[in-house]
């Protein structure tokens, strides 16, 4: 049940939610998490393994982690420079939706982690 609080049904009635999929993704993550899945294990410092990596999955899980680790996909080296383009802009579209819902402290929370790499 605690899984399924976390989803927000808002995209759905609110007619100023500019990113719709943004907002759904930040759903299902907080979803995954409260159900106790581990974010993926994507090859980090290591290009060929991390093209081996994505080489192996299926188109639908490639969209899967685009979608929802736009982030770690759009800076994990040895992956195809227009699926990390397209995982950046993701990213930003991401932050640009939370910024523009006014939620501040959920970006800046990102940032400080981001530049404390924790």
């Amino acid at each position: 049940m605690k899984a399924l609080a976390e989803l927000n049904g808002d995209i759905l009635t609110d007619p100023f939610n500019h990113d719709a999929a943004a907002e759904s993704a930040q759903d299902v993550k907080k979803a995954m998490k409260a159900l106790g899945e581990q974010p993926p294990q994507i090859p980090e410092n290591d290009p060929k393994a991390a093209a081996e990596w994505w080489k192996a999955l299926s188109p639908e899980e490639r969209q899967t982690y685009t979608t929802l680790y736009p982030k770690e996909i759009g800076a994990t080296d040895g992956l195809p420079t227009d699926v990390r383009d397209d995982a950046n802009r993701t990213a930003i579209a991401q932050e640009l939706n939370l910024l523009q819902e006014g939620n501040y402290e959920v970006s800046r929370a990102r940032a400080t982690r981001r530049s404390t790499g924790a």
